[in-house]
Formats: structure tokens, C-alpha cells, sequence
């Protein structure tokens, strides 16, 4: 993700190709915020988000990356099952 410009084109040309973009509109950009506004709305806590995100928080990182089992009920809580769907 070093070249996030490239990375980003490469996913959108990659959509396009296959059919999976539902208007030009829609961008791999959005999709990423899109995921990190659903997580604000479920109440994510802050690691959780930054962790699921790739963000950083600015401080230093002392701890080891969170395990699965922590970032999955935020994830479900999105998901189309978890939604009711």
C-alpha cells in the first residue's frame, strides 16, 4: 500500500474490467470510507476502527497487532447477517 495513488487505480481499473463498479461514481476510495463510517455507527471503539482501517493513531505502537477474534463482532455488526439481511 507504499503507492496508495497506484494501489487505487489499479482496484478501480480492475472493477471496472470486471463489472463489479455500479456507476463511475463508485470508487474503491468510497468503499474504504464507506466501511469506516459503517464502523463509527455501530459505536467501533477507537482501536478497533484504527486497527480494521490500517490507520495510525500517531502514538507509538507498543502493543502486538489485534488478534482476529477482537475485530471480528465489529465487522459481523456490518455485515449484510448482522444487519438482519
Amino acid at each position: 500500500y507504499r503507492d496508495k495513488a497506484s494501489l487505487s487505480a489499479r482496484l478501480n481499473r480492475f472493477l471496472t474490467h470486471a463489472g463489479l463498479r455500479e456507476s463511475p461514481g463508485h470508487s474503491v476510495y468510497g468503499l474504504r470510507h464507506s466501511f469506516e463510517q459503517r464502523l463509527i455507527d455501530t459505536g467501533a471503539e477507537r482501536h478497533i476502527l484504527t486497527e480494521l482501517m490500517g490507520h495510525s493513531d500517531g502514538r507509538p505502537r507498543y502493543a502486538r497487532p489485534l488478534p482476529l477474534a477482537m475485530l471480528a463482532p465489529a465487522i459481523e455488526r456490518i455485515s449484510l447477517q448482522g444487519a438482519g439481511c
